[in-house]
């Protein structure tokens, strides 16, 4: 288990490096990185799509961030259990992906996410939904878990909206 999240916060840390990369090649107003930017991640286990209770939080968040921030700022990520068999897990992959598109329709968000194939971050998802947030300024990575607590929205929201 620990060596699990360990993989998981090495693969974290390697994509958010590639996401800030890629951030370059946004246009010619882009050409570097925006010193003290930061984005967030959120991992998603697509079973709480189908809980109310687990639901209603991740749409209160997402609500309170301008479109301009999801779609610059904010990717997700898709857990999932893993099924046995490799025709099943690609079939179930698909699935996953539908659930996404449809979800992300239905609500109007606007920022994209990936379906976690290789099951990495089922260690550190210690919650229906967890927000990771790249604070570039003050470098460091926060972990927050849905539903917030009091003065987390803000935290959050102000590091993302700098």
């Amino acid at each position: 288990m620990i060596l699990r999240t360990a993989l998981a916060m090495t693969m974290t840390a390697v994509m958010m490096a590639s996401f800030l990369a890629s951030e370059t090649g946004r246009g010619a107003s882009s050409a570097a990185p925006e010193r003290g930017r930061s984005a967030c991640w959120i991992l998603m286990d697509i079973e709480s799509f189908f809980c109310a209770p687990c639901l209603q939080p991740l749409l209160d968040f997402c609500r309170a961030l301008p479109a301009r921030v999801q779609e610059e700022r904010v990717k997700g990520i898709l857990a999932y259990g893993a099924p046995e068999g490799r025709e099943r897990s690609e079939r179930r992959m698909l699935i996953v992906r539908k659930k996404w598109q449809g979800f992300k329709s239905a609500n109007g968000l606007r920022f994209s996410a990936v379906v976690d194939s290789g099951h990495f971050f089922q260690g550190i998802l210690t919650a229906a939904v967890v927000i990771l947030l790249f604070d570039e300024e003050r470098q460091m990575l926060k972990k927050y878990s849905l539903p917030l607590r009091p003065g987390q929205l803000e935290e959050i929201t102000g590091s993302l909206l700098n």
